[in-house]
């Protein structure tokens, strides 16, 4: 009677072995690691650490002229004003509701975040450009440019 049993033992538990050792390799086979599975996801953060510039989330209210380009990010608590290089035009930016937006020394990367547009706003020198080549490949959707004459940052903080 025992060799019976212990037979039967075997042939439940190595079943069971089996098949829980195919479960956790399928489980770990199919988990893919977080920077595979969403690389747009992160891709301000990334581009911010490129440029040293700094990320801001939030509104984006955009007036324009034939010279320059007003930018101000969550209801006044920065603005930022670009200079068009004289004798060009930067078109295709308007307000928008949910946005992130990077200002660096090199210039502003603005983002929709509702339609994933980005705008790369670069001062026209080698460094600024070579900066903004740099970040160009952490945005997997079409990236529109622009080269600018310069850029001012206030900000705006109230008591």
């Amino acid at each position: 009677m025992k060799t019976r049993n212990s037979v039967l033992r075997r042939q439940m538990i190595l079943p069971g072995i089996a098949i829980g050792i195919a479960a956790i390799v399928a489980l770990f086979s199919c988990k893919k690691q977080t920077s595979e599975a969403t690389p747009d996801k992160d891709s301000m953060t990334a581009a911010a650490k490129v440029t040293g510039g700094d990320l801001l989330k939030g509104s984006v209210h955009v007036e324009t002229d034939d010279e320059l380009i007003g930018l101000r990010i969550n209801n006044d608590s920065r603005d930022v004003l670009i200079s068009s290089i004289p004798g060009s035009r930067i078109t295709g930016i308007r307000s928008i509701a949910s946005a992130e937006v990077i200002t660096s020394k090199h210039g502003v990367i603005l983002k929709d975040l509702s339609n994933g547009e980005v705008f790369f706003l670069m001062n026209n020198d080698p460094e600024s450009m070579a900066a903004f080549d740099a970040a160009r490949p952490y945005f997997t959707s079409g990236v529109r440019s622009n080269k600018i004459f310069g850029i001012t940052i206030v900000n705006n903080e109230r008591s």
